[in-house]
């Protein structure tokens, strides 16, 4: 059988369609809502610079361990890192930023001068020759860094003198 076009449901469906200014509407919504998100996340990132940050950046006067303990009198802790007979010192401090998985570390190479820093040593691992595979780590004492700056001791690996 032959069946001829309903008239009546094809007038029904393009009056169905949305207008142009009703499919602006979601559009200017779906646009609304998307700025709103972006600006939720930027403001997420507020606290890491207005709070976090500037407590755990070094000033550009910390150029060595003085300097260091002058800025920072007391770090957390210490640790001697040895990398290739090459001693590195690094003293950790407060979190560089919001819900960090480690503390900020600031790092300074065997004769005392700051080698580099990181806002987050849990997830940012600068510098990164202290995290060079067969780096050996060992916690010290920050008084035991603190020593070796005022007795003028050399930071440098002593070495083992053969009879």
């Amino acid at each position: 059988m032959l069946q001829c076009w309903n008239t009546e449901g094809i007038f029904r469906m393009i009056q169905s369609i949305p207008s142009p200014k009703a499919v602006w509407k979601v559009i200017k919504y779906a646009l609304l809502g998307v700025a709103l998100l972006f600006l939720l996340l930027l403001a997420s990132l507020i606290p890491d610079y207005v709070y976090y940050m500037p407590r755990a950046q070094p000033p550009p006067s910390a150029t060595n361990l003085e300097t260091f303990f002058e800025w920072m009198p007391d770090p957390k802790w210490a640790d001697r890192v040895t990398v290739s007979n090459l001693v590195y010192y690094q003293f950790f401090g407060p979190a560089g930023r919001w819900k960090a998985s480690g503390p900020s570390a600031y790092t300074f190479d065997g004769s005392g001068r700051f080698v580099g820093w990181t806002k987050d040593c849990g997830d940012f691992f600068t510098p990164q020759i202290i995290y060079s595979p067969g780096a050996k780590r060992e916690r010290i004492s920050v008084n035991e860094v603190r020593a070796l700056i005022q007795t003028n001791t050399p930071f440098e690996p002593t070495a083992k003198s053969n009879p």
